[in-house]
């Protein structure tokens, strides 16, 4: 699976998500250290910024929007408390 591809199969699960709790399980499962995955942290953390900050409201329902802005904080905050550590992938 190419990193695009897995990023797309984050927004579909995202989109699908009802309320903020899921989609903090989702992004801390993303963040987490000790699972092994086939793609960097940072590399997906930051191409799921990219890709939500690319999405137009008007295509999203209320909860939609709601849960992926809700994403994008949860996403900052991980890059933020991880910048400059050197063993954040």
């Amino acid at each position: 699976m190419l990193l695009d591809q897995y990023l797309s199969s984050l927004l579909k699960q995202l989109s699908e998500m009802d309320n903020y709790s899921q989609v903090e399980a989702l992004i801390s499962r993303l963040a987490d250290p000790g699972l092994q995955r086939a793609f960097p942290s940072n590399k997906c953390i930051k191409g799921l910024e990219a890709k939500i900050e690319n999405l137009s409201p008007l295509l999203l329902n209320s909860t939609q929007w709601s849960c992926f802005r809700y994403a994008l904080i949860c996403l900052r905050s991980i890059s933020k408390e991880h910048h400059g550590d050197p063993g954040y992938i």
